[in-house]
């Protein structure tokens, strides 16, 4: 017995995973795509799926017509600006066909078997809407989840650059986030300021602010080391305030200069303020510091 299909309920079912998968895109390349334009190429990728009814018609379901027919719905939908933009568009919109289609399939083939290839569509007379909404709540938790990570990751990646700080002929090498949350500023320069976690700088601190740090002493203990020490007249108070701390105070001193690696560009800040913190700043250790990204601008 042949399956019944309803042009209506197919065309209506394409065109609710078509504006579904157009719609994740464009939150997870941040497009800010109108809604109307999404309907749109979503309609035409529903339309599409009418060729099935038509088998004479069959060669306009090749891959590259495939392709062609996904370009007119990104570029109907997102109109990219840039043949590059559209190639990652296209990708990044089969990604999620892959995950949302095998999320579908994958609910439907634990409890079902009767598949049926029709002129290039698969059919089943038991499949129904809650393999579709099932499968999209999982495919949605996937993308977000794996999306949410690869670009946290890469995010990362991109911002991490390679540090030297220089203080009286002293030299230390460390790693640094360029965090576009960190708007600290010395209140007398307003120059930007680098939280460096500070035993990543013993090298150039002096002896004895190295033996205070070993020792865990607190606010108080550093500051009088430091007036005790040849950098008194570097002292800074970096006034900070974040979550659970409205008026935070970070002892800073200004350094000879430092110098960001950032690929093959070296960015040097002369008379750079650090500012002291005494827990590590990444939890694994990926970087040392936390710079404001305003220091680039400062750089020569």
């Amino acid at each position: 017995m042949k399956p019944i299909i309803y042009i209506d309920t197919l065309v209506f079912e394409n065109y609710c995973m078509n504006y579904l998968l157009l719609y994740i895109l464009n939150r997870i390349c941040k497009c800010k795509a109108k809604w109307w334009r999404i309907s749109i190429a979503a309609l035409i990728g529903a339309l599409y799926v009418l060729i099935i009814f038509f088998p004479d018609l069959s060669f306009l379901y090749t891959f590259i017509i495939k392709f062609f027919v996904s370009a007119i719905l990104i570029i109907v939908a997102f109109f990219p600006h840039s043949f590059k933009k559209l190639i990652k568009l296209i990708l990044l919109f089969y990604i999620e066909t892959f995950i949302l289609g095998g999320c579908i399939i994958g609910l439907f083939y634990i409890y079902n078997y009767d598949f049926k290839y029709i002129n290039g569509t698969i059919s089943s007379s038991h499949f129904s809407s809650e393999y579709i909404i099932l499968g999209c709540i999982c495919a949605i938790l996937f993308v977000k989840i794996g999306f949410d990570y690869l670009e946290d990751y890469y995010y990362k990646k991109n911002n991490i650059v390679e540090m030297e700080l220089y203080s009286d002929n002293k030299i230390c090498n460390l790693l640094a986030f360029i965090d576009t949350g960190n708007s600290l500023k010395d209140p007398i320069s307003n120059s930007p300021v680098i939280v460096v976690y500070i035993k990543s700088i013993l090298e150039i601190l002096p002896d004895n602010l190295k033996n205070l740090v070993s020792e865990g002493v607190d606010y108080d203990g550093l500051m009088k080391g430091i007036c005790c020490s040849n950098l008194k007249s570097r002292l800074r108070i970096i006034p900070y305030a974040t979550v659970g701390v409205e008026n935070g105070m970070l002892i800073g001193i200004k350094i000879d200069k430092a110098v960001l690696k950032l690929n093959s560009n070296h960015i040097t800040v002369n008379d750079c303020i650090i500012a002291l913190y005494s827990n590590p700043i990444s939890r694994d250790n990926n970087f040392q510091a936390l710079a404001n990204p305003e220091i680039l601008k400062e750089g020569a």
